[in-house]
């Protein structure tokens, strides 16, 4: 695979052409990077990147938790609401009790704190949920919140706890669930690049994952020498969006602060001796079998030593004409 040309450019979200915040937004490419041959390619890289912790782990999207609770007066289904931010596991356990308490009170006015305790083991990370006060019990339905149910160490099941239910996570606790963003690009065409959204295999839009190894409210920095086929043959505009490894779906809010990247393409040549057999727009990779690619291998092989051959001869017969003129 040899390279042809290489472009480099220095990208910030906060001068982006298009879109007005660091989670989606478009640079026009001007003058537009174009292959200098429709049978070469483009490799795309992120060398270098860095970009803000200011994402929440508990975000817009899975702060709700519906529940149900029954008590002596009667059963009743509400949802409460956590603040969207960034938890340790006590500060999550406090912040849940306190919105609990809250939502429940609307109902059931002499309910108070006391009455739920949620107790964190840090020497097993479990969190066991005690109902201090009878007869009540509460349903959660974390098989709505995927998320939630992750941080308390649950699976995505509905629970329940009562005065005589004590409730005990099955799994650890994860007050950060989210090890890892992605930067994604819908105008970026990969050609080899799949992942596992809502099919089981599907094509990926994927540009680099950066994981999550530091504390909020610093900065995560990325290097890599990775390298991706598009199917691109121009690159006029270049979008670029973010999501978590919870929701492809979702798009990452970095609120409001942006990221940087050096961005990096190379036009290869794939094939010296076969490039009118590429095809840009083969969007399944399809194994060929070797009996097949040995015989194709063999007649180009002749090919080219027929082609070499006329031309040996070519430039024989015209040094011979240029040595007859001289003569004469």
């Amino acid at each position: 695979m040899e390279i042809i040309r290489t472009y480099t450019l220095y990208l910030n979200s906060h001068q982006a052409t298009i879109g007005g915040t660091s989670n989606n937004c478009t640079f026009n490419i001007t003058p537009a990077i174009t292959l200098t041959n429709l049978a070469n390619r483009f490799l795309v890289s992120i060398p270098f990147m860095e970009v803000p912790y200011s994402f929440n782990q508990l975000n817009s999207s899975y702060n709700t938790l519906g529940y149900t609770f029954t008590d002596s007066s009667g059963t009743f289904n509400s949802t409460i609401t956590i603040n969207v931010g960034n938890y340790n596991i006590t500060q999550f356990i406090s912040a849940f009790i306190t919105a609990l308490t809250k939502d429940i009170k609307i109902l059931r006015p002499a309910w108070v704190a006391a009455n739920i305790s949620i107790v964190y083991d840090s020497s097993t990370g479990l969190c066991t949920f005690i109902m201090n006060v009878s007869p009540a019990s509460i349903t959660l339905k974390f098989s709505a919140n995927y998320v939630m149910s992750l941080m308390f160490g649950f699976s995505q099941t509905n629970q329940v706890f009562s005065n005589s239910i004590v409730l005990t996570s099955v799994n650890k606790v994860l007050a950060n669930p989210i090890n890892s963003i992605f930067l994604r690009s819908d105008t970026l065409k990969f050609e080899t690049s799949f992942e596992a959204v809502v099919a089981p295999y599907s094509q990926a839009d994927i540009l680099a994952r950066v994981p999550v190894t530091t504390l909020p409210n610093s900065w995560l920095y990325y290097r890599s020498e990775h390298k991706q086929l598009l199917s691109n043959t121009d690159i006029t505009t270049i979008n670029l969006y973010w999501s978590d490894n919870i929701n492809p779906l979702y798009i990452l809010d970095l609120v409001g602060l942006p990221f940087g990247l050096q961005m990096s393409f190379e036009e290869v040549q794939i094939r010296p001796n076969n490039s009118y057999k590429d095809k840009l727009n083969r969007q399944v990779p399809v194994a060929v079998p070797k009996k097949l690619v040995q015989a194709r291998d063999r007649i180009l092989q002749e090919l080219m030593d027929e082609k070499d051959k006329l031309e040996k001869e070519i430039e024989e017969e015209k040094t011979k004409a240029i040595v007859d003129a001289q003569s004469s």
